[in-house]
């Protein structure tokens, strides 16, 4: 097995341990780019600040769903997906089912599209 099939099955294991349904809508000047399908897919999303914290002298990671967020999307499981900035992507397992917009895309990660999404 090659480098890229090895990097493909893990990406593969992670998404489905650790991602969640999405739907991507995409948008153009903040209306329907009908030129794009809506798609759903399954991607590790990550929502809340991950910065150290310290409180009361000790230090302690927080996770609290504040406005800034990545999804971490497969390239080879999407490899039709076409994200832009101004996208929308809906969690749709989480309660309330929110609304995230696409601030940046890095497509320089080997395997992995990073999402850089804020509150919408």
């Amino acid at each position: 097995m090659n480098r890229k099939e090895l990097l493909n099955r893990a990406t593969a294991s992670v998404d489905r341990h650790m991602g969640e349904a999405l739907r991507h809508f995409p948008l153009e000047n903040g209306l329907t780019d009908n030129s794009r399908d809506v798609i759903d897919l399954t991607a590790v999303l990550r929502v809340g600040n991950a910065e150290p914290s310290s409180v009361g002298g000790s230090t302690w990671n927080s996770r609290l769903a504040v406005d800034k967020a990545q999804a971490h999307v497969s390239h080879s499981a999407y490899p039709e997906l076409e994200i832009k900035v101004g996208d929308k992507l809906r969690a749709v397992e989480r309660p309330g089912e929110p609304w995230f917009e696409v601030l940046s895309i890095n497509d320089r990660m080997q395997g992995r599209l990073i999402v850089e999404l804020g509150e919408a």
